[in-house]
C-alpha cells in the first residue's frame, strides 16, 4: 500500500483548491462529504478516515511517550495498518495501492500518524502538504464566512415556513450548526472567536513543522498561486508528490476562478 498525501491547514486557507489540484493529477480520495453551501467545488474531505485515523493516532501517539507499552502499540499499529486495507476497499474513490490523499483540519492535532505510515505495511512514510495563508485574511474570511451564515440561516428558516426554501438539506444542515455554534455571539465575541482559532492553528502547524524533517513536507500558499497564470505554485507542489501535472485537468478544476461567493474564491 502507498502511503497517503495529508492535507493539514487552518480552515479558510484554501486546502480544497489544494486538494482538488492534486486530485485533478491522479491523487485519489474518498468522499463522503458533498460540495455545499461554502463550497462549491467540494470539501475533498472523509469522516470515515478521520474516525479511523484518530483511533490509530491514540495508538501512536502512545507509542511516542510510554516506553512501558511501547512494543505492544507497535503490535497495534502493525495490526491496523494491514487491516487498513480492508477498510480502503469499502470506500468508494478510493485508491491506496496509487496516490492518494486524506485532508482535514484535524491533521493538525495528529502529528503522530507519521508512525502509522512508516509501518510495515505502507511503501514509504506519508508526504505532508501544509496549506498556508496570511492570517488576517483567513481571520476576515472566517468572521465574515460566519456571520452571512447566520444571516443566511435566518432566511433559510423564513423561507422553509413559507415552503419556498430551494435549498439542499445539507446546507441547511451546516447552516443550522454554524447557527447553534456562533448565532449566540455578539460581533465582538465572534472575532475573538475566529482570532483565538486562527492562532491555535497557527502554533499547531509551527509544532507540525518543528515535529517532521524539512524532507518530510511542502509548504504552499494556494491563494497566492491563484494570481499566477502559469499556475508554478501547484505545478510545483504536484511534482513535489510524485504526480503527473495535468495543466487542462488543473485548469479546468480551478476555472472559473475568478467566480467568487462572499467576496472569497469559491475554493477553500
Amino acid at each position: 500500500m502507498k502511503s497517503p498525501i495529508l492535507i493539514a491547514h487552518a480552515a479558510r486557507s484554501g486546502s480544497s483548491l489544494t486538494a482538488g489540484v492534486l486530485h485533478a493529477c491522479g491523487a485519489s480520495y474518498h468522499k463522503d462529504m458533498d460540495a455545499r453551501y461554502g463550497n462549491s467545488k467540494g470539501y475533498f474531505e472523509s469522516g470515515s478516515l478521520l474516525n479511523a485515523f484518530q483511533a490509530v493516532h491514540d495508538i501512536a501517539q502512545q507509542l511516542h511517550f510510554s516506553a512501558y507499552t511501547k512494543q505492544r502499540k507497535r503490535v497495534e499499529l502493525s495490526n491496523w495498518a494491514k487491516n487498513f486495507n480492508e477498510l480502503a476497499k469499502r470506500l468508494s474513490g478510493l485508491n491506496i495501492d496509487g496516490p492518494w490523499l486524506f485532508k482535514h483540519p484535524q491533521l493538525l492535532d495528529m502529528i503522530h500518524l507519521d508512525s502509522f505510515f512508516k509501518s510495515e505495511a505502507f511503501d514509504d512514510g506519508a508526504q505532508w502538504v501544509i496549506v498556508r495563508r496570511n492570517s488576517d485574511d483567513i481571520i476576515h474570511s472566517s468572521y465574515e464566512g460566519k456571520r452571512q451564515a447566520i444571516i443566511d440561516f435566518h432566511r433559510a428558516v423564513d423561507e422553509c415556513r413559507e415552503g419556498e426554501y430551494s435549498g439542499s438539506s445539507s446546507d441547511l444542515k451546516l447552516l443550522h450548526s454554524i447557527y447553534n455554534k456562533f448565532g449566540h455571539m455578539s460581533d465582538d465575541a465572534l472575532y475573538d472567536c475566529v482570532v483565538r482559532t486562527v492562532c491555535y492553528s497557527e502554533k499547531r502547524i509551527a509544532k507540525l513543522k518543528d515535529f517532521l524533517s524539512p524532507q518530510q513536507y511542502y509548504e504552499i500558499w494556494p491563494m497566492d498561486g491563484l494570481n499566477d497564470p502559469e499556475l508554478k505554485t501547484f505545478k510545483d507542489l504536484v511534482e513535489w508528490c510524485g504526480l503527473r501535472w495535468s495543466e487542462d485537468k488543473v485548469r479546468e478544476f480551478i476555472d472559473p476562478s475568478l467566480v467568487h461567493y462572499r467576496s472569497e474564491p469559491v475554493f477553500m
